[in-house]
């Protein structure tokens, strides 16, 4: 039996295990532990103020039911479980837990676990944790300032920038210096840097000029403690190459003591070798952006090698020869005769300041061309190289001008002495059909009742007043072409399509003389933009003479090919037009393009004809901007071949090609024509050629009267207008403009077509202009008329 006294012994020790567990700066958790189940019996005020709870309510909600504080840090976590596991096998264990404490960052609490009581199937468990924070924080900062102390040594160490410190006062001496800082000079061991410096001072692998300017700068700009400046200096290396050294000197010591430098050093030879390749390659780029559409090419190949280093792009445009092939061989920048000894005298004869200049003749490898150069050839120096800089010139144009010039000056003398012989030559040439005319219409007055004579007679008089026509045509280019009032025309059309247009002529003109025609198409495009009326005109002239020039039986060959593309982007069109005909004289091809020239002999003196052709055919292929050669032998035929550049049509549907189908139906019985027409027997001929088409025909003498009778007429009582231009009182532009600006109900849509004796491309444009649109030239031709009354009423 416990007595009274005993039993207050023991309430009084309770009562002062109970004030130590409480006051106690040991956290102590008492804890009951199953096979699953963690359960919290008790803890002291301790474990809140060191977790920073403001009583145990709060710290419930951080309590897990696996015994854990949810405050662990996730990767200790495994520490607080594995400690209650172990218990089941151990009595007590430890470890050194982290926890994210409130407003106190990460602490570190050593958590001591041991079993007071211990069953088959439950532990009671007391758990210690004291803060130990300070001195983790401390070994662990002591052990970062070794690893730290370490890292700086491999870093100053094994670092590729070379680092230096040394005393600033006349002796200079090395305080430390780094590896790479011995490397970087040239050195290998820091004896050896040390025995290479004279006098104290810089290390002799220091270019001498760089060197004394390092020396100089230190002593001008370090007056103060963290003054710096950076400089780039040369240092030679063993292997016989030179670094670039970007060097950074710094005053780091205070300035009531010994002056200590800094000198912190990097190899920049690779960025100053990068920067200056990106310099050139923009350069380069920049230099190719500029010449590509120009007319001067830039070759640059050295002295020594004569292996080509720069190209500019715009050289195989230039002279159809790449960039590559002058690489391969820099013979490919010269005219192919030129031998390789040839070429490297005149490259030696070349001296600085004084650059050789020749023209030169070649023939352009793509087009076929011929195009003349100007050759230049410098001698530069760069990057301490002899360099050879050879500039090429298009001088073609300029040339072609120049030669123009000097042609046109001749031609103008030799047209001054030639004017008389002209005048002489039109005379008789214009008699002959005049002639002709003139007794055929005797013979029609006498032979009017005999049908099969006066058939005879009309088809011999139609042949005069054609060749009369062909005369005045003739005449009128040649006129117009010298005067400068010839306009090209720049519009779409069909190159196969006019070259069949022109074959259709002079096939019929061929098959009369039992003459046979070869023809060649390598065309490698079909439309093009120029003036398709214009070049019929060329190859008309060439192909009618060919015809006139060749004997029965003879041969005609016609050929068209595309040579590819010049160095303006057009594509060169090649003609060349052979015949096996009578052949020319050496003296007269001199003179063939000259205009009123015609070779006399006894072979030609029956054959009629202006000698104006020729003329017009070079003025036309000059407008154009391309060439036309002769070859010529009396008695073995003539080639003629012409070379005309014409721009490409990208896109064939914006091209328009629409010429007059003669196979359509050209039946104008029953269209009613209002005809002006100031000329009485002109008016006469043309109302009963109409009449006999069955047309309806009403005439007025002037543009006026046209006007009058258009603006008073019904809706339906003109089909169509013919509007002759040369009239009195109005003419034929006024008139139209008038009609299309009245009040008539067809204003703008009647038909007008221009019915004139101004039959150049520049009247056909001012017809529309005028809000013709139609343009028919006189003299009439029935087909023609019929043709364009029905294309403009269809």
């Amino acid at each position: 039996m416990v007595t009274n006294s005993e039993k207050n012994i023991f309430e009084i020790s309770t009562q002062r295990l109970e004030s130590i567990y409480n006051t106690m700066s040991v956290g102590i958790f008492r804890i009951k532990m199953t096979a699953t189940t963690v359960e919290l019996l008790s803890i002291n005020p301790a474990v809140c103020e060191i977790f920073k709870f403001d009583d145990y309510a709060e710290f419930l909600g951080h309590w897990s039911r696996d015994g854990v504080v949810d405050t662990v840090l996730p990767e200790d976590y495994y520490l607080v479980a594995d400690g209650y596991i172990n218990l089941w096998r151990e009595d007590r264990n430890s470890s050194v837990v982290r926890y994210r404490v409130k407003n106190h960052g990460v602490t570190y609490l050593k958590v001591n676990n041991s079993v007071i009581l211990r069953s088959d199937d439950e532990l009671i468990v007391q758990q210690e944790i004291i803060n130990v924070t300070d001195n983790y924080k401390l070994a662990e900062k002591t052990e970062e300032m070794l690893r730290q102390k370490e890292l700086t040594e491999n870093i100053y160490e094994t670092v590729p920038v070379g680092i230096m410190r040394l005393y600033g006062d006349r002796t200079n001496e090395i305080i430390m210096i780094n590896s790479s800082g011995i490397k970087l000079l040239g050195c290998t061991t820091k004896e050896e840097l040390l025995a290479r410096r004279p006098q104290g001072r810089l290390v002799e692998t220091v270019f001498s000029s760089d060197a004394e300017k390092l020396i100089n700068k230190t002593q001008k700009q370090l007056k103060n403690q963290w003054d710096s400046f950076t400089m780039e200096c040369r240092v030679a290396q063993k292997d016989g190459s030179v670094k670039i050294l970007s060097i950074t000197t710094t005053l780091i010591s205070p300035n009531d003591q010994r002056r200590i430098i800094q000198r912190i050093f990097h190899d920049i030879t690779y960025q100053k070798r990068r920067e200056r390749q990106i310099r050139d390659s923009y350069l380069n780029r920049l230099f190719e952006i500029i010449t590509t559409d120009t007319k001067v090419a830039y070759v640059m190949f050295s002295a020594k090698t004569l292996v080509a280093e720069f190209v500019s792009p715009n050289v195989e445009k230039l002279i159809g020869v790449t960039a590559d092939d002058i690489k391969n061989d820099i013979l490919n920048i010269n005219s192919t005769d030129e031998s390789y000894e040839t070429f490297v005298k005149r490259v030696e004869s070349v001296k600085k300041n004084a650059p050789q200049s020749r023209e030169i003749m070649r023939i352009h490898n793509k087009t076929g061309e011929e195009r003349w150069f100007k050759e230049t050839l410098y001698r530069i120096k760069l990057d301490k190289e002899e360099k050879i800089l050879a500039v090429i010139s298009d001088r073609t144009e300029e040339l072609r001008v120049k030669q123009t010039l000097e042609d046109a000056l001749e031609n103008a003398r030799i047209a001054s002495r030639a004017k008389s012989d002209f005048l002489f030559d039109m005379s008789h040439d214009i008699r002959t059909p005049m002639t002709a005319i003139s007794g055929l219409i005797t013979l029609l007055k006498n032979d009017i009742s005999d049908p099969e004579k006066t058939l005879v007679h009309l088809s011999q008089l139609e042949i005069s007043s054609q060749h009369m026509l062909d005369l005045l045509n003739n005449i009128l280019d040649i006129s117009r072409i010298e005067s400068g009032k010839t306009v090209l025309n720049s519009e779409p059309f069909d190159i196969r399509a006019t070259v069949d247009e022109v074959k259709t002529v002079y096939i019929t003109q061929a098959e009369l003389k039992d003459i046979k025609v070869f023809e060649s198409d390598k065309l490698s495009s079909t439309m093009y933009i120029g003036d398709a009326l214009r070049l019929k005109k060329i190859l008309l002239n060439i192909l009618s003479n060919a015809v006139k020039y060749t004997q029965n039986g003879g041969s005609i060959w016609l050929s068209v090919a595309s040579m590819g593309e010049n160095a303006n982007g057009y594509d060169n069109i090649r003609f060349v037009i052979k015949d096996s005909g009578i052949g020319m004289s050496e003296e007269f091809v001199t003179k063939l393009f000259l205009p009123f020239e015609r070779e006399t002999n006894s072979t030609t003196s029956g054959i009629v004809g202006t000698g104006l052709g020729m003329s017009i055919v070079k003025n036309l292929v000059d407008l154009m901007g391309g060439t036309v050669r002769v070859n010529s032998k009396l008695g073995e035929g003539t080639v003629f071949t012409v070379d005309i550049p014409l721009k490409p049509v990208e896109k064939l549907e914006n091209a328009k090609v629409d010429p007059i189908d003669e196979n359509k139906n050209l039946d104008i019985k029953g269209v009613k024509i209002l005809l002006a027409e100031d000329n009485d027997i002109n008016a006469g001929i043309l109302m009963r050629l109409l009449e006999l088409e069955g047309a309806i025909c009403e005439r007025v003498e002037n543009g006026k009267a046209a006007l009058q009778a258009f603006e008073s007429s019904d809706i339906d009582k003109y089909d169509m207008i013919l509007m002759d231009i040369q009239m009195p009182v109005m003419n034929g532009y006024d008139a139209t403009k008038a009609i299309r600006s009245c009040t008539h109900p067809r204003a703008a849509s009647i038909p007008i077509a221009a019915m004139t004796a101004n039959a150049f491309a520049e009247d056909v444009e001012n017809s529309k202009a005028a809000g013709m649109n139609g343009h028919i030239s006189k003299p009439i031709n029935m087909s023609a008329l019929k043709a364009t009354v029905s294309k403009l009423l269809k």
